[in-house]
């Protein structure tokens, strides 16, 4: 029996595969978007905004977001941080795309978008996430896509291998890429024992 794809799904697909829907608009669609930054398109759908700042070379998160923003795509930017507390004041935030940049670094929490239920952090330069990245939230995703990063599956990743058991979440090319007896082993196929650091590192988790 087939699914049936749900509006928001639609939405989604919309800001990574814009070449399938309808062009969006250089300026905001409706009146009830009172702003839009500078390089990224703005569309009104359903009450909130869509914003589509993908391959404008950004550097960082885009500012004046429209505080409806519901899904924002900042995918194929030049981003090295991902300053999450930038974005807080976003609270019907339910889609963030970060796909395709150079990410490195997660500051901030998804905790505080109670709305949340997809993220895109896939191709990145992402080696380890904190457990307070994602803290109750992880649960209530239904994507956290995380394919493509050069992961380092020591103790400081295990608390996420243990969380997650199927491919659904995390997409399906998530791998190890240290430590090298682990590498370019698949992320569920590792044993959460076999996420280990050596005495020292342990004393820091």
């Amino acid at each position: 029996m087939r699914k049936k794809i749900g509006f928001a799904a639609i939405l989604w697909l919309c800001l990574l595969l814009p070449v399938v829907c309808s062009p969006v608009p250089t300026t905001t669609s409706s009146t009830s978007l009172t702003r839009c930054p500078r390089n990224c398109t703005c569309e009104d759908i359903a009450g909130g905004a869509v914003v589509d700042c993908k391959g404008q070379n950004l550097t960082a998160l885009p500012t004046g977001l429209p505080l409806n923003t519901t899904y924002l795509n900042v995918a194929y930017n030049s981003l090295t941080k991902l300053k999450l507390t930038h974005l807080y004041n976003l609270t019907k935030l339910e889609g963030l795309s970060v796909s395709n940049n150079d990410i490195s670094v997660i500051k901030g929490s998804l905790k505080y978008f109670s709305n949340l239920n997809q993220v895109d952090m896939s191709t990145n330069m992402i080696q380890t996430v904190k457990e307070t990245v994602f803290g109750n939230l992880l649960q209530k995703l239904r994507l956290a896509e995380m394919s493509d990063n050069p992961l380092n599956c020591d103790c400081h990743l295990k608390w996420l291998r243990e969380a997650v058991n199927n491919t659904e979440l995390l997409g399906n090319n998530v791998y190890c890429a240290n430590p090298p007896h682990l590498s370019g082993k698949r992320f569920l196929d590792v044993p959460s024992a076999d996420f280990k650091c050596n005495y020292y590192d342990d004393l820091f988790i």
